[in-house]
């Protein structure tokens, strides 16, 4: 007959190495858990500033990435004071072309194209019924 002390003792034991195998083997937070684990999409993720002087003209978003997918949100200050919101949707590819079409809460629609280069966005921005223009954005850490 099998002792029921040495029994608990046994399915106790098996418990905390399954658990412990299974705490083992989920990837760290604010970490990938192998270098290949990260993406040029992950690259792309995070906070992003363009910052233009004299003209006193601030934009920043902050992108996230869903497979080829960028999302995002972001906000606007010109010159004279005015201020708001943006929505971003885009789409980006593993030799780092990004795209975004950027709504402002005015209504203006545009749409920037371009490459990511380590912690810069470099491409040009069209506003709708503006024309183009070099428009680059900065990584914020």
């Amino acid at each position: 007959m099998t002792n029921p002390i040495t029994r608990g003792r046994a399915a106790a034991t098996l418990c905390a190495a399954a658990l412990a195998l299974t705490a083992a083997a989920c990837p760290r937070a604010g970490r990938p858990s192998s270098p290949s684990a990260q993406s040029d999409g992950a690259q792309v993720t995070g906070t992003w500033l363009h910052r233009q002087m004299p003209v006193r003209y601030t934009e920043a978003m902050t992108l996230r990435t869903r497979a080829d997918s960028v999302l995002g949100e972001g906000t606007y200050t010109m010159e004279a004071g005015r201020s708001g919101n943006m929505t971003i949707v885009g789409k980006w590819n593993h030799s780092g072309a990004v795209s975004l079409d950027i709504l402002r809460d005015t209504g203006v629609r545009e749409r920037w194209s371009g490459t990511l280069r380590g912690d810069t966005l470099a491409g040009i921005l069209t506003i709708a019924g503006a024309g183009a223009q070099p428009f680059f954005y900065v990584r914020q850490r």
